[in-house]
C-alpha cells in the first residue's frame, strides 16, 4: 500500500481503530482550521448559508475566520498565498 507514492503500513483497520479512540489526525494550525471548518459546518446547518455576517457578535471568531479564508483565497487566486490551498477550497 502506498500514500503519497510513499510505502505505508497505515490500514483502512488501523485507521478505524485509532479513530474509535479519539485519536487527532491534525495538529497546530491545521487543527484549528478544522475546528473553524466545523463552526462553520454547524453555521450553514442552523442558517441554510456560509455568509457569516460582520456583524454576528453571537460568533466575532467564526467572523473573522471566514473573512480570512476570503482574503487568502483571492490571494491564492492572484498567486499570492502561500497559506490557501487548493484542498482546502
Amino acid at each position: 500500500r502506498k500514500l503519497n507514492g510513499k510505502p505505508t503500513r497505515m490500514t483502512e483497520e488501523r485507521v478505524c481503530l485509532l479513530n474509535k479512540l479519539g485519536f487527532v489526525w491534525f495538529v497546530g494550525n491545521d487543527a484549528k482550521w478544522f475546528t473553524m471548518f466545523k463552526e462553520l459546518k454547524n453555521y450553514k446547518e442552523k442558517h441554510g448559508h456560509c455568509s457569516v455576517p460582520a456583524g454576528c457578535s453571537s460568533n466575532k471568531r467564526l467572523v473573522n475566520w471566514v473573512s480570512r479564508q476570503r482574503r487568502q483565497y483571492w490571494e491564492m487566486k492572484e498567486g499570492k498565498s502561500l497559506i490557501m490551498t487548493a484542498e482546502r477550497v
